[in-house]
């Protein structure tokens, strides 16, 4: 029972969370939503998940996705902070567009 309420409100709030997104950007390779108080997913065509969070002086971007072309100049389009970047793992899809000299590593 209790696995049951914790999965419907899972649920729940990952279709809230979705349905408030609201499209920002896209392109052929990607699109970016707003998630609301400065956070954005940035989602690629081959399903690799990205996230921008901006705070009051810098920009922290999670992961570089997949063959992205230009996305420094994607997420200038959104903030032009100082951007910080890390990755969660040395994996293709979550650092193969990476060229950031900011970078640091979590794996």
């Amino acid at each position: 029972m209790k696995k049951s309420l914790f999965l419907l409100t899972a649920l729940s709030a990952i279709f809230i969370w979705t349905s408030a997104s609201a499209q920002v950007f896209k392109n052929d390779e990607l699109t970016i939503s707003s998630l609301g108080n400065k956070v954005w997913v940035i989602e690629t065509y081959d399903n690799t998940t990205m996230y921008l969070v901006e705070g009051d002086e810098k920009a922290l971007l999670i992961d570089t996705g997949t063959k992205c072309k230009k996305l420094d100049e994607i997420i200038r389009q959104i903030t032009q902070k100082p951007l910080f970047v890390v990755l969660t793992q040395a994996y293709p899809g979550c650092s193969h567009a990476c060229t950031y000299p900011r970078l640091h590593c979590f794996a």
